[in-house]
């Protein structure tokens, strides 16, 4: 296993575990589905560690924006559906302002 791969797991587990815990303290579980988020996010820091080439430690809003552009781009060239295509991205923005 790359050590890329290892990273962006470990990250994502540490940031999901953080996202989760401040959820809970403001008792917003009940107005997010917590599994397709955690599919989504867990998607897009595989996005970002692999295919935009950004660790999380240097993520910024620039970097955001263009991991979903790529994202965005990558779902209309394979024809995704647009409610799972506005799901995902909802998901992921959602997690990234939290």
């Amino acid at each position: 296993m790359s050590n890329q791969m290892v990273s962006y797991e470990d990250d994502f587990k540490r940031e999901w575990g953080d996202c989760v815990r401040f959820m809970n303290q403001r008792q917003l579980t009940d107005y997010v589905d917590l599994d397709s988020t955690k599919v989504a996010v867990q998607a897009f820091f595989k996005l970002m560690a692999q295919k935009v080439g950004i660790p999380f430690s240097n993520w910024n809003a620039g970097s955001l924006h263009f991991g979903l552009y790529r994202f965005l781009n990558s779902a209309y060239q394979e024809e995704m559906d647009i409610l799972q295509t506005a799901a995902i991205y909802n998901d992921v923005t959602f997690f990234s302002n939290v």
